[in-house]
């Protein structure tokens, strides 16, 4: 087990490559909000710098000695959160047993009518699970038909209850809605944390119409699981059989009268007012809780209590320093002469150990 040490004399902060680091704890911060340590690759992962792995390795590193993370294992967590590793380690069979859930469950989603994509989203896709064990699906259906084919998978949901498992469609779009809604980082991580089982197609044309989660998420490709478009004979029949019927005026007066329905009643349960819900003929965004505005408040209070509010200067994200030969090796006397903007947090650390 790696724990947090005191920076040695010959490995010091290498100060002007500082925003890599400061890159790492952001990671690692965001993690904490939800009692969550994160592994190596979900740092590069997740960082809001195009760097290679080699370097968020070497920064991680750094970010221990300097006393702001613990390394336990693959597991990364604040310093003072030394459970943090320990909980995930020990859910890891949980998630697991979870995971082939929701595969089967996806398998089924996926032979229906109109269904394009299917990918599971939420604390499963992020490698966790909730304490309840809800598993959250993301659906990409034909236009048209997004609530007729919300009720089909409703029907899927309650007969997974009776067998005590806890389905949460919460997100589905149309194809010609691909474009989500986005502008800050946690719209990003939802977007990135997506992992696909179904739809190769319609998940590229996912990714390419929100390439603005390249902006903060440079490193963040499409995660899979064995993606698989085949339906099988089964199927493949059942589901054509589905979409001749309902691509009919039957199918049309059904969308209208099940869209009608649930919207009306969705939106008299509201909760949240200018809350993060939609719901319309492309879009039902099952979201009413106010989540996004909690995590990103928590977020910025662990970056103030580090310094580092705010996000990170264009110029770090778009050209970042290297570690070159000899990074990390720098002077007492530099270490002393702490640079304007090294959050405070970190001053009272990089001064304890020059004097020491």
């Amino acid at each position: 087990m790696s724990v947090a040490r005191p920076l040695e004399p010959d490995t010091g902060w290498n100060l002007p490559h500082r925003d890599e680091i400061e890159a790492v704890v952001r990671v690692v911060l965001y993690g904490d909000v939800f009692d969550f340590a994160v592994t190596r690759d979900e740092i590069h992962r997740y960082l809001e710098l195009p760097v290679p792995p080699e370097r968020v390795d070497r920064a991680i590193e750094i970010a221990a000695r300097m006393g702001l993370v613990r390394i336990e294992g693959d597991l990364v967590s604040l310093a003072g959160r030394p459970r943090l590793a320990a909980a995930r380690e020990a859910g890891r069979e949980r998630t697991e047993r979870t995971w082939r859930w929701a595969r089967r469950y996806a398998r089924l989603v996926w032979t229906l009518p109109f269904v394009s994509m299917i990918a599971v989203s939420g604390s499963l896709a992020a490698g966790s699970t909730d304490g309840d064990g809800d598993i959250d699906y993301f659906v990409v259906t034909a236009p048209g038909r997004l609530w007729l084919t919300r009720g089909m998978i409703v029907v899927l949901c309650r007969v997974a209850r009776l067998l005590g498992h806890v389905l949460c469609p919460n997100y589905l779009v149309t194809t010609e809605a691909l474009t989500l809604d986005g502008g800050n980082l946690y719209a990003a991580r939802e977007m990135a944390q997506l992992v696909v089982l179904h739809g190769r197609h319609t998940m590229d044309g996912l990714r390419a119409s929100n390439r603005w989660c390249e902006c903060f998420l440079p490193n963040a490709h499409p995660l899979t699981r064995s993606v698989e478009d085949r339906r099988g004979p089964l199927g493949s029949a059942l589901r054509a059989c589905g979409e001749w019927l309902l691509s009919s005026r039957l199918g049309d007066a059904l969308e209208r009268w099940e869209r009608s329905r649930k919207v009306g009643a969705f939106t008299r349960q509201l909760t949240h007012a200018g809350g993060e819900a939609v719901f319309g003929p492309d879009v039902c965004k099952g979201h009413d809780h106010g989540h996004a505005h909690r995590v990103l408040s928590e977020y910025e209070l662990r970056l103030e209590r580090f310094g580092l509010s705010g996000p990170l200067p264009e110029d770090t994200r778009q050209a970042p320093h290297a570690f070159g030969e000899g990074a990390g090796h720098v002077s007492n006397a530099a270490r002393r002469s702490v640079p304007a903007g090294t959050p405070p947090v970190w001053q009272t650390m990089l001064r304890r150990d020059a004097a020491g």
